[in-house]
């Protein structure tokens, strides 16, 4: 299965393809998002969609700080536009099951993580 891969503290990581809609820089200007939850750094305007920037970092535990991130992915998703900030994406790669040292995420969990930080505001 071809994978996007990527790398976020020095860690190898990669999403299936077919979950990224694509791949931008991260951009100068994010609005911050009050009462939000840690793991959401902003929202930023691209091409006139609202996206949610989500630090991956900190979703996943690896580093409760701010990311600097140079290169978000964009998720492809039905509800609401999600882009997961990055340090550099290494490219497109097949991943075989289980090949180290990639982590291989889904987009379904990384959703729900995503949720569940939502969910402990209210």
């Amino acid at each position: 299965m071809r994978h996007v891969v990527f790398l976020l503290e020095e860690k190898r990581f990669s999403l299936p393809l077919s979950t990224v809609k694509e791949v931008f820089p991260m951009p100068s200007s994010v609005s911050r998002v009050p009462r939000g939850p840690k793991v959401v750094e902003g929202i930023v305007n691209l091409r006139g969609k609202v996206v949610t920037l989500i630090n991956l970092q900190m979703l996943l535990g690896l580093k409760d700080k701010r990311l600097t991130s140079h290169t978000v992915l964009l998720l492809d998703r039905t509800r609401g536009a999600v882009g997961l900030m990055v340090n550099q994406v290494e490219g497109i790669q097949e991943v075989t099951e289980p090949e180290r040292p990639i982590h291989s995420l889904n987009a379904e969990d990384i959703e729900q993580a995503v949720a569940e930080a939502f969910n402990q505001l209210a």
